[in-house]
């Protein structure tokens, strides 16, 4: 995704503002947990909402600073990356039927030595198509990628190299998830950070 215009570097207008942004959002839920405010909504549902908000944070921080950078033309270069389809159908089999099989495999290991089948909520293939766009379209995927991939890689990749990128890329993104583990709810629970660190 690399262009003429990309300039070589820690893009650190981009982390600032996709922290700011999402680091807001979050501080609401933190600032619940340790009883400073009151959630507006269930906590359940209240974490949700932060959590998908939030994945806005790198989107947002990517589209105002390339239109910022290099205009109209750079905002659609940007779309026309994300959007490109460069997988062939047998390596889409592989992608999408890989994690299907594990999770599957998983499942039935549980169940046989003694676990609870899953809801049928969960389990049912009629949501899968409905819980595979929910998550795409606002799970992470598509407010994240643009900016994390599509601004900010690129311009790391310039300066260090595809590997020193990918391990400084993979640190910011680790750190941005940060509050996370003062939300109960948000899914950190029981995580080590430093281990999510190195796993990122």
């Amino acid at each position: 995704m690399q262009s003429s215009t990309t300039r070589p570097g820690f893009p650190w207008a981009y982390t600032s503002l996709a922290f700011a942004f999402s680091w807001l959002v979050w501080s609401p839920g933190v600032l619940a947990t340790y009883g400073v405010i009151i959630p507006p909504l269930e906590p359940e549902l209240f974490t949700v909402l932060l959590l998908t908000v939030r994945a806005f944070g790198p989107l947002v921080a990517a589209f105002l600073l390339t239109a910022r950078e290099t205009g109209r033309v750079g905002v659609r270069r940007l779309l026309r990356h994300g959007l490109q389809w460069r997988i062939g159908l047998p390596a889409l089999a592989v992608v999408m039927g890989v994690p299907l099989a594990a999770s599957a495999l998983a499942r039935g290991l549980d169940v046989a030595t003694g676990g609870a089948p899953p809801p049928f909520a969960l389990s049912s293939p009629l949501l899968l198509l409905p819980t595979f766009l929910f998550i795409l379209l606002l799970g992470g995927p598509i407010q994240e990628e643009f900016g994390w991939r599509g601004y900010a890689l690129p311009r790391l990749q310039a300066r260090w190299g595809d590997a020193g990128a990918s391990l400084l890329l993979g640190a910011t993104w680790a750190l941005w998830h940060l509050p996370l583990w003062f939300m109960p709810g948000a899914g950190m629970e029981g995580t080590s950070m430093p281990v999510y660190l190195l796993r990122a």
